[in-house]
């Protein structure tokens, strides 16, 4: 069972669009950002707070069932995008105006421990030995990880001056959240439900775990960045074409992956909203369906 359940949440991110739940065998938390280009058309305070209201309501009422994550997942977001498209002006929207969410999902059931992570969250395992394990979601952070890194070495080799480098790297930030759900990009849950696939998903034996932290990390704030919103509309009107697109790729796809680079870069540009503290009482069966 999950007990002892404390939380942290940062009043100074007046920003933050997060929801959380712990109950006896699982538990979530969940960050909402709105579109690149927001648009209201639901009737909550905004797109992005009534989305992560109906995933945190269809996971209150389904996650205690026998169903893996990923499908509940899937179902939640075909539900929502169905709710979502009953709204007036829906037929108006692209996908840059829609709202999406990173999640962590955990669900105890017969000893074992399933988790599931989707953008910008993290899951820390406290084991009884003293290990400490980290789970976490940072595909958008290496994207931005690998931008400065490409900056970095065409600055060392004069390739281009240091105010062209500056406007490069914030025309590439907003390219990098262009990826959102495509291929060799980063994933959120939003109105694809194809992105539960990819997921960072798995299970693991639950006897030595000690305590769990759910963190999210400010998704909001690092995914509508003000030097991504500032460079927005300038970027996708007058500067984006095919050509730098395409070099930007080759570009990444020379550059390996960097965890360090991206944690500095997620604690640089948005830094810990909200977090979730709870001990795992295994004295207990665990694995009995709960609601």
């Amino acid at each position: 069972m999950f007990t002892n359940i404390s939380y942290h949440s940062n009043p100074a991110n007046k920003g933050n669009i997060d929801m959380f739940s712990v109950k006896n065998t699982y538990a979530w938390i969940l960050d909402g950002a709105d579109g690149l280009f927001p648009a209201h058309i639901s009737d909550a305070i905004s797109d992005a707070h009534w989305f992560v209201d109906r995933i945190s309501a269809f996971l209150k009422q389904h996650l205690g069932y026998q169903t893996e994550i990923s499908e509940l997942m899937k179902q939640a977001m075909i539900m929502a995008q169905r709710e979502f498209q009953s709204f007036d002006g829906y037929g108006d929207l692209c996908d840059m105006n829609m709202p999406s969410a990173s999640c962590a999902v955990l669900k105890a059931e017969d000893g074992k421990l399933s988790y599931f992570i989707l953008g910008n969250c993290e899951v820390v395992l406290h084991y009884k030995d003293g290990n400490i394990i980290t789970l976490s979601d940072l595909r958008l952070q290496q994207l931005d990880g690998k931008l400065l890194k490409i900056s970095e070495q065409a600055r060392r080799k004069k390739r281009m001056p240091l105010y062209q480098m500056k406007e490069f790297m914030n025309q590439m930030l907003v390219e990098n959240r262009l990826r959102r759900n495509v291929s060799d990009g980063f994933y959120v849950l939003g109105e694809d439900a194809a992105a539960a696939d990819h997921a960072i998903t798995g299970v693991i034996p639950l006897e030595r775990i000690h305590q769990i932290y759910l963190i999210c990390n400010g998704f909001a704030q690092y995914y509508l960045h003000e030097r991504v919103m500032k460079n927005l509309y300038t970027y996708l009107e007058k500067t984006r074409n095919a050509k730098l697109v395409e070099e930007y790729n080759q570009l990444l796809e020379k550059q390996p992956d960097d965890i360090m680079m991206a944690r500095s870069l997620q604690k640089e540009l948005s830094g810990q909203s909200t977090m979730i503290c709870f001990d795992v009482d295994t004295s207990m069966r665990i694995g009995m369906n709960s609601k």
